[in-house]
């Protein structure tokens, strides 16, 4: 989970009062593993992270960086490590639809599903659309242009450039949204 914040996990460990070999038992992984998390070489995932935060009595949202609004697959992934499958029959919907919302890339969200997903996720309508809102917020900042051949070379008479003069600045645009 990108919002992971090792520092969090160290303070809940410590007011816990467990040591680092004390906690890696208890969730079943090597001290290396758990020394890599809190030093912030590695991070767990959803269901590590649900371990992780029962072990030190705490709540997965208390090991992740409250300033980052999650979209709606980390906002799944905070509602106690919930997989995609038990969110989409909580939703009555196949995972491949869930996972095609969570990607940004259903730009629909039915109130019955927000409602059902709410309920799974143990928060509000409200922050289910919101957390879909930036889903596809982010798939639009992040997805590829593609263009067939044909439309590029039309697109490039349109704008009086060459096919090539036209990918070059695709390009250009592209690494420039990357580097934000």
């Amino acid at each position: 989970m990108s919002s992971f914040r090792a520092d969090r996990l160290i303070a809940e460990r410590t007011k816990a009062g467990l040591g680092r070999q004390e906690l890696a038992q208890k969730v079943g992984i090597r001290p290396a593993v758990l020394d890599d998390y809190e030093a912030a070489l590695r991070t767990p995932n959803a269901k590590m992270l649900a371990g992780l935060a029962d072990a030190v009595g705490c709540q997965m949202k208390d090991l992740l960086d409250p300033a980052e609004e999650p979209d709606l697959r980390t906002l799944r992934e905070q509602a106690g490590g919930l997989g995609p499958a038990a969110a989409a029959a909580a939703a009555q919907m196949s995972r491949g639809a869930l996972a095609m919302l969570e990607a940004g890339r259903t730009g629909e969200l039915k109130d019955s599903v927000a409602t059902a997903l709410a309920a799974a996720y143990a928060t509000s309508e409200e922050e289910v659309r919101q957390a879909h809102q930036r889903s596809v917020a982010s798939a639009r900042s992040t997805a590829p242009i593609w263009l067939t051949e044909r439309t590029l070379h039309r697109l490039a008479d349109h704008l009086d450039r060459t096919p090539d003069e036209l990918r070059e600045l695709i390009e250009t645009v592209q690494d420039e949204e990357r580097r934000g």
